[in-house]
């Protein structure tokens, strides 16, 4: 609606962030090259392509983080809503108390307290409450937010239980957030598996490459094996992500 909103199903990277995700991107390749074939131009010129790589990647780890923090911010918003309407206050007078509470727990500048002001700017405009919580969850790109927003929205409208509409999906927002925390904590021990495997090659190859006396001339048939090697370890790894990627 206004250009001070933020659309959550991208992320707008700074330059330090883009910065970050470069050199992280460039330094990994530049190793893992480097210890496969050692020769160096090779490796500065992966290091230079892999580079933008390491953005796009952080780019998505830095969205998930944000996207957590939101639903986190979001399921406290609305018990402070549930209380405010059940203490008998009205539905704009509760969102106002939210706005004081999200900014005394979260801060000024967090996610759900520059959500909260736009929704009360909008409202002080005459916007009805219904159409700035659409809009806040078609924004959000989330499933939780956008459910919640629909059901207000004809609730409001029709007459229905405000109270206890915000009330199961603080339950349903929780109840998730724990599910998706137990899930985190039974996989940890296969993630750090998952990067102990894509790891080893380089360490086993580092100590191979020490231990040769000789140094042989190049040899093609040797090289696409270990293009092919890198090219199936960094696929394996990929992939054992997204099995991990648990989504509830």
């Amino acid at each position: 609606m206004e250009k001070n909103t933020i659309d959550y199903s991208t992320y707008e990277m700074s330059v330090k962030e883009k910065m970050i995700g470069y050199v992280a991107g460039a330094a990994a390749a530049f190793i893992a090259i480097q210890i496969f074939f050692g020769y160096v131009i090779l490796s500065g010129i992966c290091a230079v392509a892999a580079g933008f790589v390491g953005i796009k990647i952080y780019r998505q780890v830095l969205k998930k983080k944000r996207d957590n923090v939101l639903l986190i911010q979001f399921r406290d918003m609305l018990g402070s809503v549930s209380t405010s309407i059940g203490s008998g206050k009205n539905v704009v007078n509760s969102f106002n108390d939210a706005y004081q509470e999200m900014q005394n727990q979260f801060g000024d500048s967090s996610y759900i307290a520059n959500e909260l002001k736009f929704i009360i700017t909008g409202l002080q405009n005459n916007i009805t409450i219904e159409n700035l919580l659409m809009d806040f969850g078609e924004r959000s790109a989330q499933e939780d937010i956008q459910s919640f927003a629909e059901v207000f929205s004809v609730a409001n409208r029709r007459g229905g239980s405000i109270r206890q509409i915000i009330l199961d999906t603080k339950n349903v927002i929780s109840d998730k957030i724990s599910v998706e925390l137990e899930i985190q904590t039974l996989i940890s021990g296969k993630k750090n598996e998952l990067n102990i495997m894509i790891l080893l090659p380089l360490i086993v190859v580092s100590q191979v490459n020490t231990m040769m006396a000789e140094t042989s001339g190049f040899d093609i048939i040797t090289f696409i094996v270990k293009i092919v090697a890198i090219a199936m370890f960094v696929f394996a790894y990929f992939i054992g992500q997204k099995i991990m990627d648990i989504r509830v």
